[in-house]
Formats: C-alpha cells, structure tokens, sequence
C-alpha cells in the first residue's frame, strides 16, 4: 500500500477573483512579466475587463489623467497600451 503525498498548493488553483485582486496590485513591468508564466495568467490578464479595472485604479491610484475617451470605448489592446505610458 502506497502512500500519496497532498498535493503542494499552487496559485493557479486559487479562484480567478483572488488571482486578479493580486494582479492589479502589481506595477505594468510585473504584470507583462507574469503574463509570460502560463496560460491561466495569460488568459487573465488578456482580458478587456482586467486592463479596464487596471488602468482605472492607476489613474485612481496615481492621480493620473484618464484615457481621452471613455474608458469603455478602448480594447484591451489600447488598454494595455496606455497603462504602459
């Protein structure tokens, strides 16, 4: 009779809400890094609603001047982009 060992946990068994609340606490040079790790983070962070609640809380965080447009109206893309500046 073998005995299995637990598992060890690991952060891509966390529910998607908690691993994109620690994500939006990472600055941008993180967040591209950590998009290179695996496909969970990647499809996280790739998503138009997470730039959108990214680059909100940066110009909440950072006192910084919004988009020119509505927020709503960028992709993820412009998103991540504008986060980059």
């Amino acid at each position: 009779m073998t005995t299995r060992l637990p598992e060890k946990p690991c952060i891509t068994s966390l529910p998607i809400e908690i691993i994109w609340r620690i994500f939006m606490q990472l600055d941008y040079p993180s967040l591209l890094a950590i998009k290179q790790i695996c496909k969970v983070f990647h499809s996280i962070t790739n998503t138009r609603q997470f730039w959108h609640d990214y680059v909100k809380k940066l110009c909440e965080d950072y006192e910084m001047t919004p988009p020119k447009e509505e927020i709503e109206e960028y992709n993820e893309m412009e998103l991540e982009r504008w986060a980059l500046q």
